[in-house]
């Protein structure tokens, strides 16, 4: 009767299945932190996105360099200045573009806005058009041809514009192939960027998909606390910066891109180790395939020792054949565990035949 009590099986079926997933999943460049995170991923049907950088590549040119105080000499080299530290993307695309860098007496970072700085009495602030405490912008200054930029950052001295920077942001080429997959996958997607609503407005149209922009840090947080509320159940985030740490650490499935900051990266659950969003249909079909692994291994196990125990107590399991049975019993677990990873690696075109993609168009400021 202790022989058939044996509780190997039990055991065996929850770690020996996660640590398998989580192998396969290294080699393709997908890094499982705990076990948590494939649990959390089987059962995730909301996942919200970070745009910059995560949907985006993340890297900037400046296309137009618009002098509003023309007393003002070398902006780009003021603005590179500012951004000395910074480790934003469009921080790169503007140090990339100034031939050199006002240095500054003093430098503030300000997360999700820009950054503030003074030099020879001045005040400065290079940031969105909305940065607090700053003076708007002239209503005739954005032309129409400035209003198409991906991204405007606005220069300040004194909290008076002084230039504008108009800059465009490369697209990943496998973005919508990677989003539509996704969807066919029955997950809802949605956007949280910090953009405001004119920028982000061709981004949404063009994925079809529903967006939040001109968010602070805290406000992807609190979405996501927000909609785990009223669905009551695990809801994922994809980011990539600095920005994105609480949403990452917030989300019960935080999953973070390595060309991230290292704080975005250390708040994640998951981290993506290639370029791109393509190995989330694989750590979501992982994650969906080995619950069920756990769950027919449980109820194997669970009927193995129901039964077992009950002929053991009759006195018609003899202790051999209890030792035997327990034996088998652990070496089905193993097998169930173990076996290839190619019920969730899965051709693209099966998804395809199978659920064609949803689509959205909402935008929501």
């Amino acid at each position: 009767m202790a022989l058939i009590a044996c509780p190997c099986a039990l055991g065996l079926a929850a770690p020996l299945a996660t640590w398998m997933t989580a192998h396969r999943l290294a080699s393709r460049g997908i890094i499982i932190r705990s076990g948590d995170a494939l649990e959390n991923g089987g059962t995730v049907r909301h996942l919200y996105l970070d745009k910059t950088g995560t949907l985006t590549s993340g890297r900037f040119k400046i296309e137009s360099v618009t002098t509003i105080d023309e007393t003002l000499e070398n902006p780009l080299a003021l603005a590179a200045g500012l951004e000395q530290a910074s480790t934003h993307p469009i921080g790169d695309a503007i140090r990339a573009a100034a031939d050199e860098a006002t240095t500054f007496d003093e430098i503030e970072p300000v997360p999700g806005l820009g950054v503030r700085g003074s030099l020879a009495g001045d005040t400065y602030a290079l940031g969105r058009p909305d940065f607090p405490g700053q003076q708007p912008l002239p209503a005739d200054t954005m032309t129409p041809n400035s209003r198409d930029k991906t991204h405007t950052i606005v220069l300040w001295r004194n909290e008076q514009p002084v230039a504008l920077f108009g800059l465009v942001e490369e697209e990943r080429p496998d973005t919508e192939a990677a989003l539509n997959t996704l969807r066919r996958l029955g997950l809802n997607l949605h956007v949280l960027t910090g953009d405001a609503s004119t920028q982000a407005a061709a981004f949404a149209q063009r994925y079809h998909l529903p967006v939040s922009t001109a968010l602070m840090p805290d406000d992807k947080r609190q979405i996501i606390v927000d909609r785990r509320r009223e669905t009551h159940k695990p809801i994922g985030f994809v980011g990539d910066g600095i920005n994105d740490a609480p949403a990452l650490s917030e989300a019960d499935l935080g999953i973070a891109v390595h060309t991230g900051s290292d704080l975005a990266q250390a708040s994640g659950d998951v981290i993506l180790l290639t370029d791109g969003i393509a190995p989330l249909s694989d750590l979501f079909r992982a994650a969906r395939e080995t619950r069920r692994r756990i769950y027919t291994s449980l109820i194997w196990a669970f009927a193995y020792n129901a039964v077992g125990l009950t002929l053991a107590c009759m006195g018609i399991l003899s202790p051999a054949y209890a030792a035997i049975a327990m034996i088998g019993s652990s070496l089905i677990i193993i097998w169930n565990s173990t076996r290839g990873g190619s019920l969730w690696l899965r051709d693209e075109h099966q998804l395809t035949e199978e659920d064609p993609p949803t689509r959205s168009t909402n935008l929501t400021a």
